[in-house]
């Protein structure tokens, strides 16, 4: 079973890709300078409404399935000149569109085969932070999102072992009853999208 995760989600996983990939062969000095180091627009409440076209959608579409490829390549497939492109992604950082560039790994080759999905249920406040705390506590965990309906939140973690993925659920009962359910097979994984026509 291979499970796949995003590289910038825990840094001390493995680290984020820079943006540098994308940029460094074809594009102009300083194109990414909007990227903090994490990879991610830094410009927040300041970036800049930006009105994608058809061209941009398919440059989106590009980078998501391969963040590494130039602005030269990027052109001769989208019809348009190395500096219109560096353009275009420059506007589309800025805008907040694209956040980041980042690698994707195989959690299984680094040591943690074992992928879990639990459901935390918090009644009040004082619980959801006391959930909050744990969960901040421990590397593998890799997502956290509130969500509506009966439980409070809903965690993706992984883990080398079923003892530490117990010694998790354990220090998060805790706080907070938690339901679990390990991964069998991960049939996708994320998928390349473009705005709502």
């Amino acid at each position: 079973m291979h499970n796949t995760v995003m590289a910038a989600i825990k840094p001390s996983i493995t680290k984020s890709a820079s943006p540098a990939p994308v940029m460094a062969r074809s594009a102009p000095a300083g194109a990414s300078s909007n990227l903090n180091p994490s990879g991610h627009s830094s410009r927040g409440s300041q970036t800049r409404v930006h009105e994608m076209d058809g061209t941009d959608v398919e440059i989106l579409k590009l980078l998501q399935d391969n963040a590494r490829l130039t602005f030269s390549e990027i052109g001769r497939r989208v019809h348009l000149s190395q500096p219109a492109v560096a353009e275009r992604v420059r506007m589309l950082e800025e805008s907040g569109t694209i956040q980041g560039y980042h690698a994707r790994v195989d959690a299984t080759r680094l040591g943690y085969p074992i992928l879990a999905i639990i459901h935390i249920g918090s009644a009040t406040l004082l619980e959801s932070q006391q959930v909050m705390d744990v969960l901040r506590r421990f590397d593998e965990v890799i997502e956290i999102h509130s969500i509506t309906g009966r439980d409070g939140f809903i965690i993706k973690v992984i883990t080398p072992s079923i003892v530490r993925l117990n010694e998790i659920i354990r220090n998060i009962a805790e706080a907070s009853p938690p339901t679990t359910s390990i991964v069998l097979q991960s049939h996708l994984w994320r998928r390349t999208i473009g705005p709502v026509s």
